[in-house]
């Protein structure tokens, strides 16, 4: 998982979904100051529950992960992201700063998604 590897800074080819919420704290270690993050991997759990508010909560950014070889993944972190600003934003703060992440991109045969597809829908957006 991204989370696994971010943390652990390791890897397994034998990773297995998560099921439920896995949460993991990492700590960056900078001069002046040290950042800590709270990971919170939701694993596209359904978004229309009243839990993913709680998941949400003091979020203070978002990363938004699909897989580069199967499109439904990318429909659905547009559906993800579209849940994030609807229960997130305010007049004050506007929406919650998200990044669009792109996993799989390793595998050798070549992904169904491409650059071009990603431009496209960025400008749609």
């Amino acid at each position: 998982s991204i989370v696994n590897r971010l943390v652990h800074g390791a890897f397994s080819m034998h990773y297995e979904s998560t099921v439920g919420v896995d949460f993991a704290l990492k700590i960056l270690r900078r001069p002046d100051a040290n950042v800590r993050l709270q990971l919170r991997d939701i694993a596209g759990q359904e978004r229309s529950g009243t839990m993913t508010r709680v998941y949400y909560k003091d979020a203070a950014a978002a990363l938004v992960v699909f897989d580069l070889t199967r499109w439904e993944t990318l429909e659905s972190a547009r559906a993800w992201k579209r849940d994030l600003d609807l229960k997130l934003s305010s007049a004050e703060w506007g929406y919650l700063p998200a990044v669009l992440m792109a996993n799989k991109s390793d595998l050798p045969a070549h992904p169904k998604i491409s650059e071009e597809d990603l431009d496209r829908l960025a400008s749609e957006e």
